[in-house]
């Protein structure tokens, strides 16, 4: 058990360092392609409608999903955002003043923020949650009844023959050092949906990129640290150059799983 608590801890202490990094190339490539504010959308049009009730936005970086949430809502809908890096929240607070942020871990919840809310959003965080299970029994917790929950899952990069260009580059070129590895598969956080949640539907979604774009992503340095974890911000960022070299190619999509529920 100790073991297991000081492998959480080290992680999230490791996803905390990496995010108060990323804040500005998080911006700049939302900015040039759109994406989490997509993959915000396709979480709102998985489980409608909502209850008249507050959103929460759980992982909610720079803002960007939040602000996204708010254009869909109604006007006098208070939407709220968590998220465990301070800088996160502080760019997020100066981009989005209709929502209140505040910092802390996704399996305290309930200690955060008492709801009742009408919908829990998790855009592109789910996967990087040592415990999700206890994440998504928090939000559980603090829902209405008939309240909404759905978050995004990436898989991989693959190219337009469909396949996976990250597990091809660790295969051919060994000599990179990736270290693509996942807490937990998208089958294992459905099944978790379904022993929480009820009316659960899942989705698979593609997101056409161009090489600059794909690069520009894996440049964030919270997500080079997916590739490279544990090497310097500075020899990841030259690795995701190199790798993005070696398998240059037409055409590149984002693949995620999107997963949603109602309590």
């Amino acid at each position: 058990m100790k073991q297991q608590v000081n492998f959480k801890d080290k992680f999230k202490r490791a996803v905390t360092g990496n995010f108060d990094l990323s804040g500005e190339d998080t911006d700049r490539f939302e900015a040039q392609c759109g994406l989490f504010g997509w993959l915000t959308t396709r979480l709102l049009n998985m489980v409608p409608p909502l209850p008249e009730r507050p959103i929460l936005d759980v992982g909610c970086g720079t803002g960007i999903s939040t602000t996204t949430i708010i254009d869909h809502v109604r006007k006098e809908t208070r939407v709220a955002g968590v998220d465990i890096s301070p800088v996160m929240i502080d760019r997020a607070q100066g981009k989005c003043l209709k929502a209140d942020f505040h910092l802390g871990d996704a399996e305290l919840l309930s200690e955060i923020t008492a709801g009742p809310f009408g919908g829990v959003f998790y855009t592109a965080c789910l996967f990087l949650f040592p415990d999700v299970k206890t994440s998504l029994m928090q939000a559980r917790e603090i829902m209405a009844h008939g309240g909404a929950v759905a978050g995004s899952y990436m898989e991989t990069i693959q190219g337009k023959d469909g396949k996976d260009l990250i597990a091809l580059a660790k295969e051919t070129y060994p000599h990179l050092g990736i270290k693509h590895k996942k807490l937990f598969s998208f089958e294992e956080l459905a099944e978790t949906f379904d022993g929480l949640f009820r009316n659960v539907v899942r989705e698979e979604v593609r997101f056409k990129m161009n090489r600059e774009i794909v690069e520009a992503f894996y440049s964030i340095p919270a997500q080079s640290a997916s590739l490279f974890p544990g090497e310097p911000v500075h020899v990841r960022l030259k690795k995701v150059k190199e790798v993005f070299q070696l398998i240059d190619t037409e055409e590149y999509f984002s693949v995620w799983n999107l997963v949603g529920g109602r309590k």
